[in-house]
């Protein structure tokens, strides 16, 4: 396999991040009448978890599907708690337990709790959350997370080169012109092509996303949220301009805001031209020497990238079964549209 290129490398190993994840999830995620734990008090902290969470003695009780994941919660001392996470279109239906395994009779002391997401859960109820963590999960969602926390290692390779590539890549290719008088028509050309394009590409991209709606239907609540609070071109053009103008460049590249990296790398490029002389000369040998020492850097990282893929692919279908497929499926379809359109109409 090594002896592949890379990108049939990716394409292996996703395939089979995905075969093994829906088995994993079809095999490891069923479990018709849910588990329950008796479980002392204490500090809770699993792998994946920022801190340790106090928590009370008493049974858990949860039953985790790719479609839902019910928890009943009985502390020692207090009233039990039932929280759903789950597609919000399903939440009517729980809440009143129809066709759901729940222990015993709901009593008139249950609390009821409604979350879309596990992460919109731990900011709900921290505590029930980390007792989901500990002893909640089936073992396919425990491989996902656990595949997922390997796979964010390949991201956070590429988010560390990424910033810094960026900046050397255009400081190499701006300061390499050499002289002021080379800018003047192509600078200005080069300015008004990437305003007219980003123009179009963005009217393009606010179409096809209010036609399509890739979002919606995926069972992420907030997704459907942000979908519904649309905002007009004028107002998105206009915050692209902003964001172009960093107040801090030091906080554009903690914050990883890119537009303000690339628009002050262009502007530092070009002022090191006009003043040239020995130390245009000098800011280019560096930022040059940078760049070189950086592709070498992401060449290593880029070929991490089945392992990461694998992991990632594996992650996401163990814990969310083939129904992802159908949200991304919305997802590509609407990036492949606006791709097609923009380089068979827009650019031509």
């Amino acid at each position: 396999m090594l002896r592949m290129a890379l990108h049939w490398q990716i394409l292996c190993t996703m395939l089979l991040g995905a075969a093994l994840g829906l088995t994993l999830n079809a095999v490891g995620s069923r479990q018709p009448e849910g588990q329950s734990t008796e479980h002392p008090g204490g500090a809770v902290q699993r792998v994946g978890m920022s801190r340790a969470v106090q928590v009370t003695a008493g049974t858990l009780w949860s039953l985790d599907t790719p479609e839902r994941i019910l928890i009943q919660f009985e502390p020692q001392g207090d009233s039990p708690r039932r929280i759903v996470v789950g597609d919000h279109r399903l939440i009517e239906q729980l809440l009143n337990d129809e066709g759901e395994p729940w222990p015993g009779d709901a009593g008139p002391d249950v609390r009821r709790e409604v979350v879309p997401t596990l992460k919109q859960l731990e900011a709900a109820d921290l505590q029930a959350y980390a007792l989901f963590q500990a002893h909640g999960r089936s073992w396919a969602r425990c491989l996902g997370d656990w595949s997922k926390l390997l796979g964010d290692l390949f991201l956070r390779l590429l988010k560390m080169i990424s910033i810094p590539l960026i900046i050397t890549s255009l400081l190499s290719g701006v300061t390499g012109l050499g002289h002021a008088n080379r800018l003047g028509k192509m600078f200005g050309r080069t300015i008004l092509y990437y305003l007219v394009t980003s123009l179009l590409a963005i009217t393009v991209g606010l179409i096809l996303v209010n036609i399509i709606n890739p979002g919606l239907g995926g069972g992420v609540e907030e997704i459907a949220q942000a979908n519904a609070v649309g905002k007009g071109l004028a107002v998105v053009l206009f915050e692209q301009l902003q964001n172009m103008i960093p107040p801090n460049p030091f906080g554009a590249v903690a914050g990883g805001n890119f537009l303000s990296i690339i628009a002050f790398s262009l502007m530092f490029g070009i002022c090191t031209i006009l003043v040239g002389g020995v130390a245009a000369q000098r800011i280019h040998e560096l930022v040059d020497a940078t760049f070189q020492v950086m592709m070498k850097l992401t060449l290593l990282i880029i070929r991490l990238a089945p392992v990461g893929v694998f992991f990632l692919m594996l992650s996401v279908t163990a814990t969310q079964g083939a129904g992802i497929f159908r949200t991304l499926g919305w997802y590509m379809l609407t990036v492949t549209c606006a791709l097609a359109v923009h380089a068979l109409i827009v650019l031509p």
